[in-house]
């Protein structure tokens, strides 16, 4: 039995603090943990609503608390370090596959009952 999910607007989820302290715990140290840190900290976006045959409103520039840059080459892989902690957590039952903002969960059983309880106990840690 699989169980496949897409999860919407996943690289903007991401708490840029615990991320930080993940790459940390990977051994991403000096140099290179503090350009990421600048990479990731005080990005600055704005909205601009464009209007038919009227003017553009431009809102102003906020700070982006949240998330890894979409459409970068880092992006996917920063977001994968943020979550390759939950496979940890349910691979006692199930077979998880991580890629960028997709995963995919296998859980097996010849038995029903006992496929229905791994996938129950697989969906407690996911909402956890």
């Amino acid at each position: 039995m699989g169980l496949f999910s897409d999860l919407t607007k996943a690289f903007g989820s991401v708490r840029q603090e615990f991320l930080i302290l993940n790459l940390e715990v990977y051994g991403v140290k000096s140099c290179i943990l503090n350009w990421l840190k600048y990479y990731l900290h005080n990005r600055k976006q704005r909205v601009v609503l464009q209007f038919v045959n009227s003017s553009n409103l431009l809102l102003d520039w906020e700070i982006v608390r949240h998330g890894v840059r979409q459409g970068s080459v880092l992006g996917p892989l920063l977001f994968n370090m943020y979550i390759n902690d939950f496979p940890c957590i349910i691979n006692k039952i199930s077979h998880t596959i991580l890629f960028a903002d997709g995963t995919n969960i296998l859980v097996s059983s010849s038995d029903l009952n006992e496929l229905n309880s791994k996938l129950n106990s697989v969906l407690c840690c996911i909402s956890k």
